[in-house]
C-alpha cells in the first residue's frame, strides 16, 4: 500500500495535526533521522611576518605591506619586529609558539634571517632590493625591482614612437634582470641595447658613447636600480642634460629621479605588494613548502610617477585625464 504521506515534510505536518501523540511520534522521527550537519571548515593557516624594527618614515612602508598581507590572508597573521640582536633561533621559537605555518620575511634583515630558518618552515621574501632570480631551488619571493615588462608597457603608452631602449648595467648584480628585460623588449617590439659596465668609470664612458653618438631623438634610456652604473651626483645630471638637448626619453625605477627631470618611474604599491606576498606564501604552503618553480619575481604591484614638464618638452601631449591617472605628478600642481 502506498505511503499516504511519501515526503518527510508532509509526514511531519500530518503528525502535528494529531496533537500530543503526533508530537511524540515527530520527536522520535527526528531522532531516528537527524538532519545532516555541515562539514567542519578547515582552519586557515597561521601566517607569520618578520620585518625590520626601524624608525619612521621607513616603518610606514612595512605597515602598509602588513595591511595588504592581513587583507589577503584568510587566517591569523602574527608579526615579529627584528631588532639587531634577533637570531634565527629566536624567530624559530616565536614561530613554534604561535603555530606559524608559513612566513613572509621582509627587508634585508628578514631576508638574512629567513634564509637560516629550518627547512620545514616555508618562507617567502619581500621588500628587498635584489635582482629577480627565477628558477627552482632558489629563494621564493617578490623583489623590489620593477618588472621590465611593466616598465616597457608604460614606455609604449607614454611614448609610442620609441623603438629602441639603451641600458647600462653591472653584470655582477643585474645580469638576470637584463635577461628578463631582453625577453620583455622582444615581446613588445623594442630593441634593447644592453651595455655591461662593471664599475662607474666604465659606465660613464658607456653613457657618453650613447649620448654623443648612438642615441637619436625618440630613443630611450632606462636607468635601473644599480648603484654601480647610476650615480646620482655625476651620471644622472650628465644624462638629463644631454637627453633634454636630444629629445631622449629617460625612465627609471626611482621616483626621486622624476622630480629631477626623468620622464617617468615605476615604484612599489606597498599594500598591493603585501596582498601578492600573502597569496604567494599560501600557494607555497599548499605545495608543501617546495621551492619548485620558485625564485624572486620582479615587482608588478606598481605605482607611476611622471614629470609633465619633461612630457611637454618631448611633445607627448598628455591629456588632463591621463595626468589624473598617475600616482605622483611633478612639478607639483
Amino acid at each position: 500500500m502506498a505511503d499516504r504521506y511519501p515526503h518527510p515534510s508532509r509526514r511531519r505536518a500530518a503528525l502535528r495535526k494529531r496533537g500530543p501523540a503526533g508530537a511524540a511520534l515527530l520527536f522520535l522521527l527526528l531522532l531516528a533521522c537527524p538532519l545532516p550537519r555541515p562539514a567542519a571548515a578547515e582552519a586557515a593557516p597561521v601566517l607569520g611576518v618578520i620585518y625590520p624594527d626601524i624608525s619612521q618614515p621607513y616603518r610606514a612602508v612595512f605597515t602598509e605591506i602588513l595591511g595588504g598581507i592581513r587583507a589577503a590572508a584568510p587566517g591569523r597573521v602574527v608579526t615579529l619586529r627584528l631588532a639587531d640582536d634577533v637570531g634565527a633561533h629566536t624567530v624559530s621559537g616565536w614561530a613554534h609558539r604561535n603555530d606559524v605555518q608559513v612566513i613572509v620575511a621582509l627587508g634585508r634583515s628578514g631576508y638574512r634571517l629567513g634564509r637560516r630558518l629550518r627547512a620545514d618552515l616555508p618562507t617567502v621574501f619581500g621588500a628587498v632590493l635584489i635582482p629577480p632570480t627565477p628558477g627552482d631551488g632558489k629563494p621564493t619571493g617578490i623583489s623590489l625591482v620593477p618588472s621590465p615588462r611593466a616598465l616597457f608597457a608604460r614606455l609604449h603608452a607614454l611614448s609610442p614612437r620609441t623603438r629602441r631602449v639603451f641600458v647600462v648595467y653591472d653584470p655582477n648584480s643585474n645580469a638576470s634582470l637584463i635577461a628578463l628585460a631582453r625577453r620583455a623588449a622582444a615581446d613588445q617590439g623594442l630593441e634593447l641595447v644592453a651595455l655591461a659596465a662593471p664599475d662607474t668609470r666604465t659606465a660613464v664612458h658607456r653613457y657618453r658613447d650613447i649620448l654623443d653618438r648612438r642615441a637619436h631623438s625618440g630613443d630611450a634610456i632606462w636607468l635601473p636600480q644599480d648603484t654601480v652604473t647610476v650615480n646620482d651626483g655625476v651620471v644622472l645630471p650628465m644624462i638629463l642634460e644631454k637627453a633634454w638637448e636630444k629629445d631622449l626619453v629617460v625612465f627609471s625605477s626611482n621616483p626621486s629621479y622624476v622630480q629631477r627631470g626623468v620622464l617617468f618611474s615605476l615604484y612599489p604599491d606597498n599594500q598591493q605588494m603585501g596582498r601578492e606576498l600573502a597569496r604567494l606564501a599560501l600557494s607555497r604552503l599548499e605545495q608543501g613548502g617546495s621551492d619548485a618553480g620558485g625564485g624572486m619575481q620582479p615587482l608588478t604591484a606598481l605605482r607611476v610617477a611622471v614629470n609633465t614638464r619633461t612630457a611637454d618638452h618631448l611633445q607627448l601631449n598628455l591629456s588632463r585625464q591621463e595626468i589624473s591617472g598617475f600616482d605622483l605628478v611633478f612639478p607639483s600642481r
